[in-house]
């Protein structure tokens, strides 16, 4: 074994308080302060860090069961929502056709009534005449009618004769009438007009359809 310490070093040597002395290794040192040693722009000092904790939050979390509720209320909001604008939309089509139609109605003018009267009066005028034309004369109602107006004469009326259709004349021979025929030609099959000095008097389909005239002419007359 080597004899490192010799009596004549120690004459030599010099005293060296302790806080003098460098250091030889040992000690704690942060990296951060050793000579050449860079920072970086993430490090803002220690800071521990708990492994636990990191695993935990690092774990999938369950996903949250739906609220079924909310759903339906969401869905029937969505529904009421939308039925309404669908409302809401007939609605102002409805009230877009009820103004055009107001204002169509404002352009009509009240025409008068007697031009369609005088139409109305003429088809049925024609349409009774073609009726009356296309029934058969019946013996009955037209010996009727000859003796109800033979009644109207009296001792004072002088000499009265009934004018007939020529047609009407041969309907009614063999018949007791009470006054003497004679035939007219402008007469219309049914009807009978009687004559005698104070004037006469006519019955029959042509005066019915004068008289039927005159209540449609009436029709269309301004009350």
């Amino acid at each position: 074994m080597s004899d490192l310490w010799h009596p004549e070093l120690s004459a030599g040597a010099t005293r060296t308080e302790p806080w003098a002395r460098p250091s030889i290794g040992g000690g704690f040192t942060p990296w951060t302060e050793r000579a050449g040693a860079g920072r970086r722009s993430t490090d803002q000092g220690f800071v521990a860090t708990d492994r636990r904790t990191s695993t935990r939050e690092t774990e999938p979390q369950p996903a949250p069961a739906p609220d079924v509720e909310q759903m339906v209320a969401d869905a029937f909001a969505a529904g009421f929502d939308q039925g309404r604008e669908v409302v809401m939309a007939e609605f102002a089509a409805e009230r877009q056709a009820l103004a055009a139609l107001m204002r169509a109605t404002e352009t009509l003018q009240a025409e008068p009534a007697a031009p369609l009267a005088a139409i109305l009066a003429e088809t049925v005028s024609r349409f009774v005449k073609q009726v009356v034309g296309e029934v058969q004369v019946d013996i009955e109602t037209l010996q009727e009618r000859a003796i109800s107006l033979a009644e109207l004469i009296t001792a004072e009326s002088g000499p009265a004769r009934l004018r007939l259709h020529p047609d009407d004349i041969d309907r009614l021979q063999g018949l007791d009438l009470p006054l003497p025929t004679a035939p007219d030609h402008h007469l219309m099959p049914g009807s009978i007009v009687l004559e005698s000095g104070e004037g006469w008097i006519e019955d029959g389909p042509q005066v019915r359809l004068a008289k039927l005239r005159t209540q449609l002419d009436n029709m269309g007359l301004p009350r």
